[in-house]
């Protein structure tokens, strides 16, 4: 994605590089990194932002430089993205709002898709992607069984 940004997009990137690196070497550091997010709120462990540095730092020297800035950004925004779209879909079949889906969602959705199913189908739907036990889908279910399938 990060070739389909445009010029613009690419500038208003490389300027929120240039607020987290502090001292201008061209990179950012996990001490750069931490002052930034604690500066806008987020209060992440030492471990937390560490994590984040690592999960960025594609040539393993410790620092973020721009490329992989760019690169992390993209794959965040992507990822937004996808559960947006993912909830949307989840919606589509938590009738009632709840934030659950029931086999009744289930089977009523179905329906609205032109798709009979029976009371039995639905219940075994739920009982596949149903984690926790409790006979209801919940977002975070829902979610990882849609990225396994």
């Amino acid at each position: 994605m990060a070739d389909q940004l445009s010029q613009d997009q690419i500038q208003e990137f490389r300027d929120a590089f240039s607020l987290f690196d502090a001292d201008g070497s061209g990179t950012i550091s996990v001490e750069e990194l931490g002052e930034v997010l604690r500066s806008v709120g987020q209060n992440c462990s030492d471990d937390e932002i560490k994590g984040l540095l690592t999960e960025a730092d594609m040539d393993d020297d410790g620092v973020i430089d721009f490329p992989e800035f760019l690169t992390l950004v993209v794959e965040k925004m992507e990822r937004s993205d996808n559960d947006v779209d993912m909830r949307d879909t989840f919606q589509f079949y938590d009738i009632n709002g709840t934030g659950l889906i029931t086999p009744s969602n289930l089977q009523y959705a179905m329906g609205k898709l032109g798709l009979r199913m029976t009371a039995e189908e639905a219940d075994e739907m739920i009982r596949e992607a149903d984690l926790d036990g409790d006979g209801k889908i919940s977002f975070d279910e829902f979610r990882k069984m849609m990225v396994v399938n």
